[in-house]
């Protein structure tokens, strides 16, 4: 929002920086990645996020933050933060290829809005929706039923689904929404079952599974899985607790589970990552 002072000179004193930003939300996940190079802060993840930067500047992006897991950028233009996510996205491809021995998963979800709602933080429902469909993303770029009409109306010869852009429609936005509301809530519930989604999600369980199946590409089981293993990886790297504290906090029933899952999506176990991180 631009500063009145600015605006003083100006025809009829009008502020002409209008609020309305694309909100940006890249998740990065390491995965199968060997030896010292699966530390979060190693060169292939600077790499990536320099490359990450470098494409933001050059469609105009604001980087408003960057961990070691994400980075949340704004955009005036609604056409610049789509090429700049099929920018970043070609990028993550081409370090993936080139350092075979090392991977991670970059996930983007574009979602559009205006700073004040009824929330208390600026722009906070779009960020969320932002990163609530970086969640739901796999190797393409999920954006939202507002962010796509927009750049369709402003790109109309070149907005051809299929080059990586996932548009989501009304419905499929209310279903992402409501499951992530639960989800946020009751993750860490190890008796957690997939009937538990169906009440506050207006769904039978039929219903609710063939849904996420659709949406995400994952079993409601396996979803939950990740999501888990997610804020384990985040709460390992703070140093948040031996592995016992962490399984038992993000709803595994066991710490040898725990280990056998964080060692199948992520390729070592979670002991090596703290024995690595106290070596750095």
């Amino acid at each position: 929002i631009g500063d009145p002072e600015k605006a003083r000179n100006t025809a009829l004193n009008i502020i002409n920086d209008p609020a309305f930003r694309t909100i940006m939300f890249f998740s990065i996940d390491p995965l199968t990645i060997t030896g010292s190079d699966f530390l979060p802060d190693n060169l292939l993840h600077r790499h990536l996020q320099h490359g990450i930067r470098k494409a933001l500047k050059a469609f105009a992006g604001s980087l408003v933050e960057q961990t070691e897991f994400h980075c949340l950028v704004s955009f005036r233009s609604v056409t610049n933060a789509v090429r700049a996510a099929l920018e970043s996205r070609l990028l993550s491809k081409q370090i993936r290829k080139d350092r075979k021995k090392a991977g991670f998963d970059l996930r983007t979800g574009l979602s559009a809005g205006v700073p004040v709602t009824n929330k208390q933080l600026i722009f906070e429902d779009t960020i969320k929706s932002a990163e609530r469909l970086s969640v739901i993303a796999g190797d393409e770029i999920v954006v939202s039923s507002e962010v796509w009409d927009l750049y369709k109306s402003e790109n109309p010869k070149n907005a051809a689904k299929g080059k990586g852009i996932r548009p989501l429609s009304e419905t499929e936005e209310n279903f992402i929404t409501l499951l992530m509301d639960f989800t946020d809530k009751h993750w860490s519930n190890s008796n957690l079952k997939v009937a538990d989604f169906c009440k506050p999600m207006g769904s039978s369980k039929a219903r609710f599974y063939r849904k996420l199946i659709a949406l995400t590409g994952k079993s409601p089981n396996a979803f939950i899985k990740d999501y888990r293993l997610r804020e384990a990886m985040k709460l390992l790297k703070k140093k948040g607790g031996n592995i016992s504290e962490i399984a038992f906090g993000t709803g595994f029933s066991s710490p040898s589970y725990f280990s056998k899952c964080f060692l199948k999506k992520y390729g070592f176990y979670p002991s090596g990552f703290l024995r690595a991180g106290a070596e750095q």
